[in-house]
């Protein structure tokens, strides 16, 4: 479950720093003079604000969990590209719990804060059933957005899945297509009818097998228009046990990816403090499919480049950090033996010094009758010579 997170980490910064300042197209208006991320509070005891840039307007409902998103482009105006980014899970004791539906607006926050003058980090959290969801956005001056999804476990819970959804709104209508590609990297397109079906793309669980590229896609031709997504790290996801499909709505299709770790249809106990997690790039946009599995083909180059270089160098750092640590530990227990040793001999020392002080230290009272006594002997004895020497003086007369 996080046996990446180090590498996917290090994926999210190289791919913002590396893959967004590609994506500006000079042409587009400003979202602000001064700056080209902005984020606002439309309503903030509702918990809803709206982030801007060059190129997208974001709308969050907050008081469901910032789950529902309303993504607009100035490319493609009066167009909802997306309706919902939320994680969700399953289980016998909790039933189906997501981060948008039954949540309490008091156990929703929303903080934000600005790490460069155009990288704003959004933070929505939000507390349901002894799960807290996070979604952690990162906006740059651009039409892709970085979401970091994470779920962890508050108590002990047996769940049966657990993933993450993203769901088109208006674009994801009757006749739009729904485009991915196989496990032999063959495309798949699924034409929308409304059928209210359960498409899957890749379940080898249930006989299909993994997707063979880290991105899926929505496809209007009517307005020449797409939004999809891009798998920072697919294996954590998509497994053996994992579902990856659409659902063919009415009037909208949700691109969801929900993941089972394990064989027992009665679920799994997973221990109090468990996290869940995965990112992944929201891409919107005119134009077709093509953009967006271009990205994900320079997404997969990268994350392969850093797997194999980058992280084994960083593993290897950790691991000598660790040794060092592990000899510094053993000099540490050394020293604290030695010292706790001359310790025990200063407090034996200690010990005896104290008696022999208390034995042979002169108080006050016994110096002043030592003195008494001195000078009363020093009487007696003065008047024995005196006496002594007053007889020999009259016997000599």
């Amino acid at each position: 479950m996080n046996k990446n997170k180090v590498s996917g980490l290090l994926i999210a910064v190289m791919l913002l720093l590396m893959l967004l300042p590609m994506l500006r197209i000079d042409s587009y208006v400003k979202a602000t003079p001064q700056r080209r991320v902005v984020f606002e509070w439309v309503n903030q005891t509702a918990k809803k604000f709206r982030v801007k840039t060059s190129y997208i307007e974001c709308y969050f409902e907050g008081e469901q969990g910032g789950s529902l998103i309303e993504i607009k482009h100035y490319a493609v105006p009066n167009v909802d590209f997306v309706d919902d980014v939320k994680m969700a899970a399953t289980g016998p004791d909790i039933g189906w719990t997501s981060s948008r539906w039954g949540i309490d607006i008091s156990n929703v926050t929303v903080s934000y804060r600005e790490i460069e003058e155009d990288l704003l980090e959004v933070n929505v959290t939000a507390l349901n059933n002894n799960i807290k969801f996070e979604h952690i956005f990162y906006f740059t001056d651009s039409d892709v957005i970085l979401v970091w999804y994470r779920a962890t476990l508050l108590a002990d819970i047996n769940l049966t899945s657990i993933g993450a959804e993203f769901v088109p709104a208006t674009i994801a209508t009757s006749g739009a297509q729904v485009v991915c590609t196989d496990y032999f990297g063959n495309l798949i397109t699924h034409t929308l009818n409304g059928s209210m079906l359960y498409i899957v793309f890749g379940n080898s669980s249930e006989g299909t097998l993994p997707l063979k590229e880290n991105w899926m896609a929505v496809y209007n031709p009517d307005i020449n228009a797409f939004a999809g997504i891009i798998w920072l790290d697919p294996e954590m996801f998509i497994t053996d046990k994992s579902t990856v499909g659409v659902w063919d709505g009415a009037v909208w299709s949700v691109a969801s990816l929900v993941s089972r770790w394990f064989e027992d249809p009665k679920g799994k106990v997973f221990p109090k403090g468990t996290t869940f997690e995965n990112y992944l790039l929201i891409v919107v946009g005119s134009g077709s499919y093509d953009r967006i599995r271009a990205l994900g083909e320079l997404v997969r180059n990268i994350n392969s480049y850093y797997q194999r270089v980058k992280i084994s160098t960083l593993l290897e750092q950790i691991s000598s950090l660790q040794s060092a640590y592990s000899s510094l530990q053993s000099d540490y227990n050394s020293l604290q033996t030695q010292y706790n040793t001359l310790q025990t001999e200063y407090n034996s020392l200690k010990a005896e010094f104290d008696e022999y002080k208390a034995q042979y230290t002169v108080t006050q009272a016994q110096l002043q009758q030592t003195q008494t006594t001195s000078i009363v002997i020093g009487i007696v004895i003065g008047l024995i010579i005196g006496f002594a020497l007053g007889w020999f003086i009259k016997k000599k007369k």
